[in-house]
């Protein structure tokens, strides 16, 4: 089963302690992941779990941004289809979050791995190791000056911009990668050398399974046999 895009969406920023923006999963299949990435203004107030309708996903991966910033990104694997709204409750007062979602994937995560910098491109790789896996990645960036921020490989999904505080952003390759070190590219355009951080993952495409047809065959006369001991 190939993977596919399902949707995309983005929440700006809050002053508030409660982020919550909403997200359509369209997928006509249960196998999917909707990955969610969002930005804390003070690492210690991220949650360790947030949720999307009535689904709970632990955070997966964490990485400073700056100083005290923190970037997270939470999975959920199978998520209810349909709109339903993304809460993320924090300390925090100011936070900001992305979400996409993909069909035709495996539960867990193939690879992952995070990337931190201060120059006007930062390339966040990761060893892939199962075939035909689609990269995905979240970025982050905290300090002035920031006009721009896009993505020199893979596809950009969604941008949400402040020039005095953060720019958050996620994309994928949009195409299936070979195995090894992969990786994908951020750039952006900033008056002065602020830090930024990005996490990427590999995300697996569904494997289909299917029943042996011996044992399937063997199964029928010992349950058919079974339900004559029984009525007899």
């Amino acid at each position: 089963m190939a993977i596919a895009l399902d949707a995309s969406a983005v929440k700006a920023f809050t002053t508030t302690t409660s982020l919550t923006w909403s997200h359509t999963c369209t997928g006509t299949n249960p196998n999917g992941v909707l990955v969610v990435g969002v930005y804390f203004a003070v690492a210690a107030d991220a949650p360790a779990t947030i949720t999307y309708g009535s689904a709970t996903s632990n955070r997966a991966i964490s990485l400073a941004v700056g100083a005290s910033d923190q970037l997270s990104m939470y999975l959920f694997y199978s998520p209810p289809t349909g709109t339903n709204t993304i809460t993320v409750t924090s300390l925090s007062e100011l936070m900001a979050g992305v979400s996409t979602s993909f069909t035709g994937t495996n539960e867990g995560l193939d690879s992952s791995n995070t990337a931190t910098g201060t120059g006007t491109t930062l390339t966040a790789s990761t060893t892939v190791k199962a075939a035909n896996c689609w990269l995905f990645g979240v970025s982050a960036i905290v300090g002035t000056g920031i006009s721009a921020m896009t993505m020199t490989t893979g596809t950009q999904r969604q941008s949400t911009l402040s020039t005095t505080v953060i720019g958050i952003d996620d994309g994928d390759s949009n195409a299936t990668v070979g195995t090894g070190s992969q990786s994908l590219v951020f750039s952006r355009t900033a008056t002065t050398t602020t830090a930024w951080s990005a996490i990427v993952i590999s995300v697996e495409p569904k494997t289909d399974t299917y029943l042996n047809p011996s044992e399937v065959y063997i199964s029928q006369p010992v349950n058919h046999f079974f339900n004559q001991i029984v009525s007899t």
